[in-house]
């Protein structure tokens, strides 16, 4: 009951509302609360014959994501990664407009057994530990401990995922698994977004689903993630949700790092579509070590692409323009980094670049 209890996303929640107990909510025609919703009404929703629906579950589950679920025995592993699903739902419920509907179960649900999945796994390698080796997969005293141990260095991974969010046939926990052990990791090309949310303009856009999978399959190892306000692309329109244009995304784990918004964060440039410094308009994430002083800026980048001189002319300008943003002196953060997709096609290229000195 616990080992279900704690992955079930509102037992990890807020004392004031009493885990969203105290949240009314009208969901699909009957009133209800938000906990709830998240206990029962979301499930009986999609199934009444319980019997089936766990043999359904089951059958969906693969080898790679019991191998990399029972990884992770720690229950405080599982309360975190419940209240990184918390903190998105209590997101959305800032969108309620008096019901929850068929868009909030076709987005929720998938989460929901998910969860459902790893609780179920993870009970079968906690009762083997115990039953077969006689002990408890940690260490006694651990669950006090937990995260409190500080770590030497930070692994930060970039990956250019081509038109993430555009093909249904990509092995989102093969690839989540690749940059799994990545304390960060930044991707290029996400043409969709993973969630539901408003451009800039005011301009309403909901979640794609192949997005939202792969965002899923690196929630399941721990991550969070920041994402862009919107796309960007070298054409004359932006919002399209097409391999024309990208979204920046940074994953990351909650235990080593938060997004530091104090420091300069956002994009590089006002115009997002046709701007006339870069094709793509680089995104700055802001990160803090947790527990530490390290702080840092990560300038996500996918530069002009080619080898035409004229290409790298352009890839030298677009550096430029960066290295001029770094040093306009709004902050006094020095630690950034370039990361991404440079598209530089030699070593040749990379040791001709030269930046105007600072003024």
């Amino acid at each position: 009951h616990y080992v279900g209890d704690v992955h079930q996303p509102l037992h990890i929640s807020f004392a004031d509302d009493k885990g969203g107990n105290s949240i009314k909510v009208k969901a699909f025609g009957e009133s209800s609360n938000l906990h709830a919703v998240w206990d029962t009404v979301l499930i009986r929703i999609e199934e009444s014959d319980w019997l089936a629906y766990a043999d359904d579950l089951r059958g969906k589950i693969t080898p790679q994501q019991v191998q990399t679920w029972q990884a992770s025995l720690h229950p405080l592993t599982w309360a975190n990664e419940s209240l990184m699903v918390t903190r998105d739902v209590y997101v959305e419920l800032l969108a309620y407009d008096g019901e929850l509907a068929a868009g909030y179960s076709e987005r929720n649900v998938p989460i929901i057994e998910r969860r459902l999945q790893m609780a179920g796994v993870r009970l079968a390698g906690l009762l083997n530990s115990i039953l077969g080796e006689g002990k408890l997969p940690w260490d006694e005293g651990d669950l006090l401990t937990v995260g409190s141990e500080t770590q030497d260095s930070l692994s930060i991974c970039s990956f250019n995922i081509k038109w993430l969010g555009h093909y249904k046939s990509k092995e989102d926990e093969a690839l989540a698994q690749l940059v799994g052990t990545h304390d960060i990791v930044l991707v290029q090309e996400m043409v969709a977004p993973p969630t539901d949310g408003v451009y800039p303009d005011g301009t309403a856009y909901t979640a794609d689903l192949e997005a939202r999978e792969f965002c899923l399959a690196m929630k399941d190892l721990g991550y969070d993630w920041v994402l862009s306000t919107e796309d960007t692309g070298p054409g004359e329109e932006n919002h399209s949700i097409m391999p024309k244009t990208e979204w920046w995304i940074a994953f990351y784990q909650p235990d080593s790092v938060t997004p530091a918004d104090d420091l300069p964060h956002g994009w590089l440039a006002e115009d997002r579509s046709a701007q006339g410094d870069f094709d793509r308009v680089p995104y700055a994430f802001a990160f803090r070590e947790v527990g530490e002083t390290l702080d840092f800026v990560l300038v996500s980048v996918h530069l002009a692409k080619g080898d035409r001189a004229v290409d790298q002319v352009r890839r030298a300008h677009e550096m430029q323009i960066i290295a001029d943003w770094m040093n306009s002196g709004s902050s006094e953060e020095t630690d950034f980094l370039i990361v991404g997709d440079m598209n530089i096609k030699n070593a040749a290229e990379l040791t001709e670049l030269h930046f105007r000195p600072v003024a």
